[in-house]
């Protein structure tokens, strides 16, 4: 029987991801007269949550269309400039394709929307490596919904009794406890 890998993208198989990040949110938060710079601390803090988080981090008022403007804001400016500064890890293609020559099966999980999450696989090519993608909609981010849980959900509805293993792989503690709730191997 097949194993399943699941990986984290942000930090996982990618790097630069974080200075991408750092210079979009402060453009953004500068274009909604937030007058505040964010420090590489804080990025790497509220790296890896829900985007709407990461505004109500900034401006814990903020309602769920301030939230919606500022994420269309987001990510356009994401489009420009992410792909100056997002870069697959060393060896990431060897092993994804490794793992996809041996039978077995590769997942990603993002907090990243579904419909953001191809173009950031595309930005490092592995989007042919890859069998399946879980992305965080919107409408459970904006919302406070619970990325943990709701990731972990999805990747058990896509395992399904399908696989002898899962294996996740992940660089923040809310993989960890994703990969517990699959209860997977971490």
């Amino acid at each position: 029987m097949r194993r399943l890998f699941v990986w984290d993208y942000h930090g996982t198989l990618c790097t630069g991801a974080e200075d991408a990040l750092k210079i979009i949110l402060d453009n953004t938060l500068e274009a909604f007269g937030i007058d505040r710079k964010l420090s590489s601390e804080e990025v790497r803090g509220l790296f890896g949550q829900p985007l709407g988080d990461f505004f109500r981090y900034f401006q814990p008022t903020i309602d769920h269309a301030q939230v919606a403007e500022m994420t269309n804001f987001f990510e356009k400016l994401s489009k420009e400039v992410a792909p100056f500064h997002i870069k697959p890890r060393e060896n990431v293609h060897a092993v994804l394709g490794e793992i996809r020559k041996r039978g077995d099966v590769n997942v990603v999980v993002s907090s990243t929307p579904p419909h953001r999450l191809l173009d950031f696989l595309e930005m490092i090519s592995i989007q042919d490596l890859i069998d399946h993608y879980i992305g965080i909609p919107y409408v459970i981010e904006h919302k406070g919904g619970k990325a943990v849980a709701y990731k972990a959900r999805k990747v058990k509805e896509f395992a399904a009794g399908r696989f002898s293993s899962v294996v996740m792989t992940g660089d923040r503690e809310t993989d960890i406890q994703s990969g517990i709730i699959d209860e997977a191997k971490i």
